[in-house]
């Protein structure tokens, strides 16, 4: 079976998403599907298995990271420089919380991919959950859900840590 045939039935979903991250909505959902037929051609068991609302996700996630490619390559994305790009100086004025944050990072990458997303749109990228759940039609019960765990989990690590 065709990978797209298991994203076909929900393709309005998808173009609702894609119009929901970027004016250039079709580009960006063409890119989409091609990466995601990519991804999957081998591997349709997977697609299978999935549940919807990972499947939502992952689709989100891949819109997103195709809005961004179609934006670089038309020349109109402009990276935001990273920590490694600063002077050694600044890691000097950097405030008490910058190594509180490296050891949350660290603990994230435990995290499961789907934890991980979720608790980076809603933290990092400031997006509220109710936001996340339209953008992405997982339930909000599940995103609040997933977020608390998250929360408390990275607590219970950092508190073990500083015993």
């Amino acid at each position: 079976m065709n990978p797209l045939d298991y994203f076909a039935p929900r393709n309005d979903e998808w173009v609702k998403m894609a119009h929901s991250i970027t004016s250039n909505y079709s580009e960006v959902l063409q890119e989409a599907y091609i990466k995601l037929h990519e991804t999957f051609k081998n591997r349709t068991e997977d697609l299978e298995n999935m549940h919807p609302n990972q499947l939502g996700m992952y689709v989100w996630l891949t819109l997103k990271s195709c809005s961004i490619a179609v934006s670089k390559r038309d020349g109109k994305y402009q990276e935001l420089g990273t920590i490694e790009d600063r002077e050694e100086e600044e890691y000097h004025e950097a405030p008490d919380n910058t190594k509180l944050m490296q050891v949350i990072e660290a603990e994230l990458r435990g995290f499961h991919w789907y934890d991980r997303k979720l608790f980076k749109l809603h933290y990092e990228d400031g997006m509220a959950m109710r936001e996340i759940a339209r953008e992405t039609n997982i339930s909000l019960s599940s995103i609040f859900h997933t977020l608390k765990i998250c929360r408390t989990t990275l607590k219970d690590k950092l508190d073990a840590r500083r015993n």
